[in-house]
């Protein structure tokens, strides 16, 4: 199938949809969505897996070194160390707030997740990054490193629409996609064009 081109809005002013997806000027598709750090399970794994990581470790370690207690030792190294990264988390969003800004650029080649640094209000970046085109050229907003995937390594897109994303996993490792409401056709529609036969809704 042949990829579509996105077209650029005649007098070079981004255009916003009604789902919320901003036409940017530069020819890519952005949105911006509102993640709850605290009710989020995804932000809890991505918080506190290294603390897991680090108490499986720790915890064969203790078995191989035939510590006293064994493998209920084992179990209490882990599950402590699983607690702490819980802990740092939730002291996390309570410093810094317990909404996280996420901004999603998508073309035909690839697409990519910027976390807004920072406390940001969704409506503010959204018009920012609809003006600014991506927001880089705007001192106001600072972003995370962003997490790209190119479509030519996806194997798989997993559409989850009970949950408002879409899973890609490849070449490259795994990345989330994030949409909100009526931007979960939208998206979908536009990865079967870009990675046909790929696209896989649960």
């Amino acid at each position: 199938m042949e990829k579509e081109t996105v077209s650029v809005r005649p007098g070079g002013t981004a255009y916003v949809s009604p789902e919320g997806i901003i036409h940017s000027t530069d020819g890519k598709y952005r949105w911006v969505c509102e993640i709850d750090r605290w009710t989020d399970c995804s932000e809890w794994v991505c918080d506190g897996w290294k603390f897991a990581l680090a108490g499986v470790v720790l915890g064969v370690l203790t078995l191989l070194l035939k510590v006293e207690g064994g493998v209920l030792t084992a179990i209490k190294v882990f599950a402590a160390l699983t607690a702490l990264g819980a802990v740092l988390h939730g002291w996390s969003v309570l410093t810094q707030g317990r909404k996280r800004c996420v901004l999603f650029t998508m073309d035909e080649d690839m697409v990519s997740r910027q976390q807004v640094k920072g406390k940001a209000d969704k409506e503010k970046v959204a018009h920012t990054v609809s003006v600014w085109v991506g927001g880089q050229s705007n001192p106001s907003l600072r972003f995370e490193t962003p997490v790209e995937t190119a479509f030519s390594g996806v194997r798989a897109i997993v559409a989850d629409r009970a949950r408002g994303q879409f899973r890609l996993s490849g070449a490259s490792g795994r990345n989330r996609i994030r949409v909100e409401g009526a931007q979960f056709d939208f998206v979908l529609e536009r990865l079967k064009q870009y990675c046909p036969g790929k696209v896989q809704e649960k």
